[in-house]
């Protein structure tokens, strides 16, 4: 055998174990079960949405959060400096949750105009929707998520069971376009190839924390002592820095598969998904050269 079979035969090897390990890997991220029981008096959960120039989708995605059979949740929508009709949409959804008779949830909304000096934008708005909220529990979501009606109480279930700090969840990635289907399907390898998200399910360690911006449920004393947003205020990967310092402080973390609670368009066609993350990267290097 020559070099060339060598190299090839170690490449296909290598592979092929980093296969194995993925798919030991990822058949550890168990599906979010159904609720159980929940205490006699449930904890209030803080939902908290940041949402800039999201009209096309913030509707849905509120709606959504509005029909929870969840019986204590409060909705608190951040319109962060919104050029299009964001801003109004949430105004006109606020009208009509309070002329529904069967709409218990208050929702609540924050609209920012100015973002100060050394904060992002997402991370600013999450922030200002904490100092809003009441509850024992905050959920911080994206403005493009659907939730199906028992999310939220499976969710808290799983919590209370389990003495769970901190919960994030794995939706369902919706891709219409074969390209972009094979896109993220690669993205995600790469991903998990990398950070290996299973590994936050491990409580024998205080590294691997991970967290994802479509569902990160956190306690309100385990997201204080950590420093709140204003900790991680200049991350673009907020959602990422929010579990891995949950994880190094010694709370309780757990990542599930939620693919049938949570479902969310990530983006629309190929050429979006390569803008958006290309912007996430030169957003990163921009903030790391400033820091330097």
């Amino acid at each position: 055998m020559s070099i060339y079979d060598y190299a090839a035969l170690l490449t296909l090897l290598y592979w092929l174990l980093t296969s194995i390990m993925l798919s030991k890997g990822l058949r550890l991220l168990y599906p979010l079960p159904r609720w159980s029981n929940l205490p006699d008096k449930p904890p209030l959960v803080s939902v908290i949405i940041a949402a800039k120039e999201e009209e096309s989708t913030i509707m849905q995605t509120v709606r959504h959060l509005l029909s929870q059979n969840y019986p204590r949740l409060e909705i608190i929508a951040v319109n962060d400096r919104s050029q299009d009709a964001t801003g109004i949409r949430l105004e006109e959804l606020r009208k009509w949750s309070e002329q529904r008779t069967g709409i218990s949830t208050p929702l609540k909304i924050i609209h920012i105009t100015h973002l100060p000096e050394g904060w992002l934008g997402k991370n600013h708005a999450l922030y200002q929707g904490y100092l809003q909220a009441r509850g024992q529990y905050v959920l911080f979501t994206d403005a493009d998520i659907l939730f199906s009606p028992t999310t939220i109480t499976d969710a808290v279930s799983y919590m209370k069971e389990h003495q769970v700090d901190h919960l994030t969840l794995a939706p369902l990635m919706v891709a219409r376009q074969p390209l972009l289907r094979g896109f993220v399907h690669f993205f995600f390898f790469s991903f998990s190839l990398f950070v290996r998200p299973w590994n936050a399910n491990r409580d024998d360690t205080r590294r691997h924390g991970m967290g994802i911006g479509a569902f990160n449920m956190v306690s309100r004393h385990a997201y204080e002592t950590i420093g709140t947003h204003q900790a991680i205020a200049l991350r673009p990967d907020d959602d990422l820095q929010l579990g891995i310092r949950l994880k190094s402080a010694g709370f309780k973390q757990r990542i599930l598969s939620a693919r049938h609670s949570l479902q969310v368009e990530w983006y629309r066609s190929l050429r979006e998904a390569i803008q958006g993350l290309e912007k996430i990267y030169f957003q990163a290097f921009t903030i790391a050269c400033r820091l330097l």
